[in-house]
């Protein structure tokens, strides 16, 4: 398996008449320099290569680390954004990052890129931002971009080269068929690949809408892996182009049945067909053969996606579109291959949804804790637990809730019980205790609830080492109390 970080980011396209498909593999010096730049301001989902290199050069000094604070100051006021009329399930939107990030594989030089994002922010931070950057192309030219230009550029045509054979235009047509999707016309798909220095460890990888971001590794000559990371980026932004109405319909069709896994399997669906159709069928047809080793790095994925590739492959061979057949195989396939995963902390902590008192824990201590422990995918957090928003969000919900607060908060819970059986249920036995302590269960639907008593910092701390420590619930034994 590639080792890559890929990031998923939901672009909405138009839902135009479908055209020919057209594909582009190109080099960005300014969009390489923006993922550098990111990268070296702390941005999470970035190759620590790039990274590590950067640190351990000359030009880690305190004139640079001058300009990156100005670079992290002007990032503060990139904000994001929802679009209306989509399920709030598949959070479709964007921020000014994303945007950035986007014409930055379009941009000629510096100036056009600072043209091209005009008034996306303040016009200081604008300002400040360009300035700076000013000062740091030099370092990544120096230290990656030059010496690494003439492999980029034999690296594109490797890849060129392969999806040739693949006849990527086919598995395009067909992908399409698959997701049900429609695509902009005349809208090209643009691919832009910059480097990243090393022998080994993990690139970055992101889908952009109809954009995509490819970091690839000079050393590596794997092209048909990375062919296959494409084509699994291709298809985040095929799942993303779905007729609104087509995602309302898979939505109810997933959450609607009668599965406790369901909701799970709804949640691994986008990722999952993604790596089957990318990591799995693309490479297939670039190679002739199956990949033997992982296709992600996320157990649950992996597993998800290798189950489903059988069934996601007589599809593709049929030309069929997902419909409620498939979506009933596919939580079968989840219940079968992967029957204790509701119980498990590091599959439902992927999507947190968290509710706290706004006493104990503030939200930033609560997000920076969870996340050094468990892998996320997206979170939601709102406080006091007893607001009208807070209740709405848990209770539009079928992801694990947590519920953090302390002994003389508990009385907030009350809103809570109102509004899910489940708590109200238990809401007698949750207040009975004055110790900190963590409650873990799973409700008749397969939904996990942890409730979270903690007086400070520390004692949070310590229930989210539990957690870590026990892995999954124990039905028999619900309460974990904190020592």
């Amino acid at each position: 398996m590639k080792n890559i970080i890929i990031i998923l980011i939901f672009v909405f396209l138009a839902p135009i008449a479908h055209a020919e498909f057209k594909v582009e593999i190109r080099t960005s010096k300014i969009h390489g320099f923006y993922d550098f730049i990111e990268t070296i301001s702390g941005k999470p989902h970035h190759s620590d290569i790039i990274l590590k290199f950067f640190q351990e050069s000359v030009y880690n000094d305190a004139k640079t680390k001058q300009w990156i604070s100005e670079i992290q100051h002007a990032q503060e006021s990139m904000p994001g954004f929802s679009f209306n009329g989509f399920p709030s399930s598949r959070k479709s939107g964007a921020d000014v990052e994303l945007l950035f990030d986007i014409q930055s594989i379009f941009s000629k030089d510096l100036n056009d890129f600072s043209t091209r994002t005009l008034g996306m922010m303040p016009e200081s931070d604008h300002a400040h931002f360009f300035a700076a950057a000013k000062n740091i192309l030099p370092i990544y030219e120096k230290l990656i971009w030059n010496p690494s230009f003439a492999a980029l550029t034999q690296y594109k045509k490797k890849l060129i080269q392969v999806s040739k054979k693949a006849k990527i235009d086919e598995l395009f047509k067909k992908a399409v068929q698959f997701y049900g999707s429609d695509w902009p016309n005349d809208q090209p798909f643009v691919i832009s690949l910059y480097p990243t220095p090393g022998k080994k460890g993990a690139t970055s990888s992101s889908s952009l809408g109809a954009t995509e971001s490819v970091g690839v590794m000079m050393s590596d000559h794997d092209f048909e892996g990375t062919f296959g990371v494409m084509f699994h980026e291709l298809c985040h932004s095929l799942y993303s182009a779905q007729p609104i109405d087509f995602q309302f319909k898979l939505e109810k069709m997933f959450l609607n049945l009668d599965s406790n896994y369901s909701a799970g399997t709804y949640r691994l669906l986008n990722e999952g067909l993604a790596t089957a159709l990318g990591n799995g069928y693309a490479f297939k047809s670039a190679t002739g053969k199956i990949e033997s080793h992982s296709w992600y790095n996320n157990q649950y994925i992996n597993a998800f996606s290798k189950a489903i590739y059988p069934l996601v492959e007589e599809y593709l061979q049929k030309n069929k579109t997902i419909d409620e057949e498939f979506v009933k195989k596919s939580i079968s396939v989840l219940e079968t291959t992967q029957s204790k995963i509701l119980n498990e902390y590091d599959f439902f902590i992927q999507w947190l949804l968290m509710a706290h008192d706004a006493k104990t824990v503030n939200t930033k201590t609560l997000r920076e804790m969870t996340s050094k422990e468990f892998r996320m995918s997206s979170r939601d957090m709102n406080s006091p637990i007893n607001t009208d928003e807070t209740l709405k969000m848990v209770t539009s919900s079928r992801d694990a809730l947590f519920v953090v607060f302390s002994y003389d908060e508990n009385k907030q819970l009350e809103a809570l019980s109102e509004k899910i059986p489940f708590v109200k249920e238990h809401l007698k036995e949750l207040k009975s205790k004055k110790e900190d302590y963590v409650y873990s269960a799973l409700d008749s639907k397969g939904r996990a609830f942890i409730f979270i008593q903690v007086s400070n910092d520390e004692g949070f701390s310590k229930a989210i080492k539990a957690m870590k420590t026990a892995k999954r619930i124990n039905p028999e034994v619900p309460f974990m109390i904190l020592k």
